[in-house]
């Protein structure tokens, strides 16, 4: 897994403001089910806004969460593991809470919609 510079796309649940803004149940849940590397990195990704491209930076996530080479990539690992980040071709799709089969085939139907 190569995560020195990849493509994430941000996948959020639509609030209708146009501000950073996260459900507590889906921030305590992630406070809990993620590890103390773990979830600093999803700190990091979780304020950008439903569909948006992040550039991924390594030196970047290292420098705002104070992680050293293997700390980053223990918290990637973690990340992917539980399905906040899934690889999607030659990016990496973000989630709020952890996709699941039925947020995968709610996924499916709304790209079904587009044109």
């Amino acid at each position: 897994m190569n995560i020195e510079r990849c493509s994430v796309r941000i996948n959020r649940n639509a609030y209708g403001f146009n501000f950073i803004t996260i459900n507590t149940a889906n921030l305590i849940s992630a406070f809990k089910d993620l590890s103390n590397k773990g979830f600093p990195l999803y700190l990091f990704l979780v304020p950008n806004q439903n569909g948006y491209y992040k550039t991924f930076f390594a030196d970047e996530a290292k420098t705002r969460c104070g992680f050293t080479d293997e700390e980053l990539e223990a918290a990637t690992a973690e990340l992917i593991e539980k399905r906040y980040l899934v690889e999607n071709g030659s990016t990496y799709e973000f989630y709020e809470v952890p996709l699941t089969e039925r947020t995968e085939e709610k996924e499916r139907k709304l790209t079904a919609l587009d044109f």
